[in-house]
């Protein structure tokens, strides 16, 4: 469902009569966003640290959490469009905290989505009632008590002494012209960059942590020329070199490559994909970096994993992250390679299909497949089918699917999205596929959990 415009609810939890206030944002906005969103029209001042609660996944500034960063996820990086209404219907809500002290809890309703041509001041807040307390006010219960002091009934114990007012703080006021300017001043757009889908800037980066660990200084020799030898590591070395040593916009409407560009980057990987082709006596030409499934892949992780910046009419750079990964070993490019796929994406992103119902948690998802694979004995031939009993026997309904034929196929189809192919590349595992007429080279037999993949899983959990 393409969507363009969201409509969202915001609550603060645990305070009658309600403080709430009604937005509209893009659907290119991300979490980060909303949570700026958030602060200037609830008042706040952005002064401690906020968590989303979607799910199973925790999206958070990883920025401001140091050490702790590593287990969530990035809310810069998390983008409305991919959680609404994927992941959050119509209806559907989630949670925003804010100050983990005072504990401001806010529940968030999904009341629309919508396509528009209209050329609006996104965002708009269009609706709301009553002021958000003030910061650092102590959490709901103190700010109830002082609601009922009040009314001047005698109930309350409320002592004001303890509690910072602003000048002029009146709790019914709500002042919608004032947030709307705000929000205008902090969240126009005015060049190509902010527009762009895609990543722009580097967010967070530790240049000691993302690259070094106790198992890159331990690393064997067999593992060290796995690492060196592993195709999707040269191919990404390949890519990046090749953004250096050229200027490549990509396209307007979408950010891709261009299509010589797309030609020449590819010719030069380990198994260069084909990029036409034949069928009888025709010659199907590739028409777009869509039609690569590798590539795509391969451009996105560069671009999550902050290696490369740019988008939608914006020359692809490479940043100072992927400078300094090219800078180092092939083991520490695997440990940033790895590190960003098991502590930063959403595995789920990577099923294109909207083919059931309900899913599992993200975290718990992963956190089953982390078990499974260390449970298994490495270099020995694992039938998906077993990962799949494995994963039923675990949790039933980890996938609820729309359909009720070929559910089997349907389990493998999504695994093979969001957990083969991409362990493949990354060495964790090797797979045997099996040769199909409709599909060549496509569905997966049997796959083995390599010594290496499980060294680099391990060392994550110590």
């Amino acid at each position: 469902m393409n969507i363009n415009l969201i409509k969202l609810k915001i609550r603060i939890e645990d305070i009658e009569p309600q403080i709430y206030r009604r937005v509209l944002v893009s659907a290119k906005f991300s979490l980060l966003d909303l949570h700026q969103i958030i602060q200037i029209c609830f008042g706040w001042e952005d002064q401690h640290l906020f968590i989303f609660n979607i799910g199973d996944m925790r999206f958070v500034n990883t920025i401001h959490w140091e050490e702790d960063a590593f287990r969530y996820q990035d809310a810069s990086r998390a983008l409305l469009s991919e959680l609404i209404p994927k992941h959050i219907p119509v209806g559907g809500k989630f949670t925003y905290v804010y100050d983990l002290g005072d504990g401001w809890q806010h529940e968030i309703l999904v009341e629309d989505v919508e396509n528009s041509d209209e050329d609006l001041e996104i965002p708009i807040c269009y609706d709301g009632r009553r002021s958000a307390p003030p910061e650092n006010f102590g959490g709901p219960f103190l700010y109830h008590e002082y609601c009922e002091s009040l009314k001047g009934t005698g109930v309350s114990k409320f002592d004001d002494s303890f509690v910072y007012f602003p000048e002029g703080f009146d709790p019914e006021k709500f002042e919608i012209k004032v947030i709307g300017r705000k929000l205008i001043r902090n969240f126009r757009k005015e060049d190509d960059e902010e527009k762009s889908s895609w990543s722009t800037e580097v967010q967070d980066f530790n240049p000691i942590s993302d690259f070094g660990s106790d198992w890159t200084k331990r690393i064997s020799p067999e593992h060290s020329v796995f690492s060196e030898s592993l195709p999707f590591r040269q191919d990404l070395v390949t890519m990046l070199t090749y953004l250096k040593g050229n200027r490549v916009k990509g396209t307007q409407a979408t950010g891709n490559f261009p299509l010589k560009h797309i030609r020449k980057m590819t010719t030069q990987f380990v198994n260069p994909p084909e990029l036409d082709q034949q069928i009888g006596d025709k010659l199907y030409k590739l028409r777009t970096e869509d039609e690569v499934p590798y590539l795509v892949f391969l451009h996105n992780f560069a671009n999550i994993a902050q290696l490369i910046l740019g988008g939608e009419g914006l020359q692809w750079q490479v940043s100072y992250v992927g400078e300094r990964f090219l800078e180092h070993k092939p083991e520490e490019q695997i440990w940033f390679m790895c590190k960003n796929w098991f502590q930063r994406f959403n595995w789920f992103y990577w099923h294109s299909w909207d083919d059931y119902d309900a899913l599992i948690e993200h975290h718990e998802f992963q956190g089953m497949i982390i078990d499974l694979l260390l449970s298994y004995p490495t270099n020995k031939a694992i039938n998906i089918q077993e990962m799949i009993a494995d994963l039923d026997e675990k949790s039933p309904n980890w996938i609820r699917l729309r359909r009720k034929d070929y559910q089997l196929n349907h389990k493998k189809h999504f695994l093979i999205n969001v957990v083969v192919d991409p362990l493949e590349k990354l060495g964790i595992i090797q797979v045997e596929r099996e040769d199909d007429p409709d599909s060549p080279k496509y569905f997966v037999n049997d796959f083995q959990v390599t010594d290496f993949g499980k060294s680099i899983i391990k060392s994550f959990l110590d």
